[in-house]
């Protein structure tokens, strides 16, 4: 969607050093907002 274009995007303005651990840390975001929003139970292993 419009998360991977522009993730596609930042790789012509920053070094990948920069941009990939960007993508990896929304990763993080959704796996601690989804048990609020999406009301999904979350455990060590990450799945319900």
């Amino acid at each position: 969607g419009i998360g991977e274009a522009a993730n596609f995007i930042a790789y012509a303005f920053a070094p990948a050093a920069v941009v990939t651990p960007l993508g990896v840390l929304s990763i993080v975001i959704a796996a601690l907002l989804s048990p609020k929003y999406l009301h999904e139970k979350l455990n060590l292993l990450g799945k319900a």
